[in-house]
């Protein structure tokens, strides 16, 4: 079937809803292809026709919010953190794990490298990159890397924790926590990047 087909397109998003509504009441382990089949009311054929197996769906879904996150990454956001403004990206960077919850969790289970990989993109790389100059070569300078590691582990270790706790900790409570891990490394990483 043509990928373009509008059949197929509503089969696909039929499919990628009823995995984020199973893994939404059950851990990504315990839901099968055909948990997912029975709520999207097709049949597994038509699974197999769009996806291998649940990790192929579950990494088509990973690059889907990688590539929407980079679209809403804006210029204002960047800027924000370029001046050492880092309430607001923040803010943005712990709405998106909200709103994106069912794809992170699973991601940082089967694959906490991919999720560290996709905030050094976000935070580092893609603002700093065209702004500084022989960025790729700061970034190899042990100060530099054990900067971006601090941060975005810290970053990853708490996006972990709400997301398992996420009923028992407000947005704001994890934004807090969040600013206050992330303000004054942040600002050293600046600093230090600039410097050198």
């Amino acid at each position: 079937m043509n990928k373009n087909d509008l059949r197929y397109q509503k089969t696909d998003e039929a499919i990628r809803n009823a995995f984020l509504e199973c893994v939404e009441d059950a851990s990504f382990d315990t839901v099968h292809v055909s948990d997912i089949c029975k709520r999207a009311g097709i049949s597994r054929r038509a699974f197999y026709s769009h996806y291998e197996d649940k990790y192929a769906l579950l990494a088509a879904l990973f690059q889907k919010l990688k590539d929407d996150i980079r679209r809403e990454l804006t210029p204002g956001i960047v800027e924000q953190m370029m001046a050492g403004d880092f309430l607001e990206p923040t803010r943005w960077h712990m709405a998106q794990v909200a709103k994106n919850r069912a794809i992170i969790r699973p991601i940082l289970k089967l694959s906490r490298q991919a999720y560290i990989d996709l905030c050094i993109e976000l935070y580092y790389d893609l603002p700093w990159s065209d702004r500084v100059a022989d960025y790729d070569l700061k970034k190899k300078d042990p100060k530099v890397y054990l900067s971006i590691s601090y941060l975005v582990n810290g970053m990853v270790g708490l996006v972990e924790t709400w997301l398992e706790h996420f009923d028992e900790v407000s947005f704001d409570d994890a934004l807090h926590l969040m600013t206050l891990l992330c303000e004054k490394p942040a600002a050293q990483f600046v600093n230090i990047l600039m410097k050198e």
